[in-house]
């Protein structure tokens, strides 16, 4: 069997734990719905209009702690899809619409409801990813369904160096080491991890060393949602040194996707090494 963007994209939502689709059938993306019902690997549940089967999408996301997914065609299909999709946004909701479009030999020629999905959805949604090359169907399921929901029961989780956004910095083993020379900005930031609501407490596994005292030295802390609301922060200026630090926050929605991050400015040598973040519900 070939491997078409469409198997692509199934074996991908497969391998996310993707076990629904709602959708209303569109000739955009007939090939991806053959796909998934020949695998029968998955529930297609058919819908009589795009809206419901978004709000459907936006209900399992709610309920299973996971994303809820839908799709839908282009044009009508994905007008009809917006109410929902930005009431998930606005909801802190995991939702993922899968969203048909015109053959790529007609990109720019004003199609048949031919739609720029990064212009159009720009204020409606979180993160628009259109795929223009086969090599980045699954790519693109990976980051939409990659992140993971961490429960509260659990005594501790650790979120590693590994899954966080960094600016510059070097490896060593589970640590990252910052030459905080000319650092101007955050070193680290994300990884926008999803948890319920409730009270939690972060320690920021760090380390400063070899830092001349400087009035000009800044060096913060902070935790912060998915649309760069503060949940907590803590300046730890004057830096002389630095070893771990917990700050103690609420995730006062249903459900808001985190980032961490770590903030310096104004040093003129020294080194920050930073382990990650312990995060324990409180």
């Amino acid at each position: 069997m070939s491997r078409t963007v469409a198997r692509l994209l199934a074996e991908s939502l497969e391998a996310h734990d993707v076990d629904q689709i709602y959708c209303v059938p569109g000739e955009s993306y007939v090939g991806l719905t053959s796909e998934l019902l020949q695998r029968n690997s998955m529930r297609v549940v058919v819908c009589r209009h795009e809206t419901g089967a978004g709000y459907m999408a936006v209900a399992d996301g709610r309920l299973r702690s996971r994303a809820g997914v839908a799709m839908v065609s282009r044009g009508p299909g994905m007008a009809n899809a917006m109410g929902p999709l930005h009431t998930a946004f606005h909801d802190a909701t995991p939702m993922v619409v899968l969203v048909g479009q015109v053959e790529r030999k007609d990109f720019g020629r004003l199609a048949l409801q031919e739609q720029n999905y990064s212009r159009l959805l720009s204020d409606v949604t979180k993160l628009v990813i259109e795929v223009n090359e086969p090599q980045q169907a699954s790519e693109a399921i990976a980051r939409d369904l990659g992140r993971r929901p961490e429960r509260t029961n659990a005594d501790a989780a650790l979120v590693a160096v590994d899954v966080m956004g960094t600016r510059g910095g070097v490896r060593d083993g589970e640590t990252l080491i910052f030459d905080l020379k000319g650092a101007d900005g955050y070193l680290v930031f994300g990884p926008y991890l999803w948890y319920p609501a409730g009270s939690y407490e972060a320690t920021f596994n760090l380390s400063v060393t070899r830092v001349t005292p400087d009035p000009a030295n800044k060096l913060a802390i902070d935790i912060v949602d998915d649309t760069d609301r503060y949940l907590a922060q803590r300046d730890l200026s004057p830096v002389r040194s630095a070893t771990e630090n917990t700050l103690q926050f609420v995730v006062d929605r249903n459900e808001l996707f985190l980032a961490f991050r770590i903030f310096a400015t104004g040093f003129v040598g020294g080194e920050l090494r930073f382990g990650g973040v312990k995060l324990r519900p409180c």
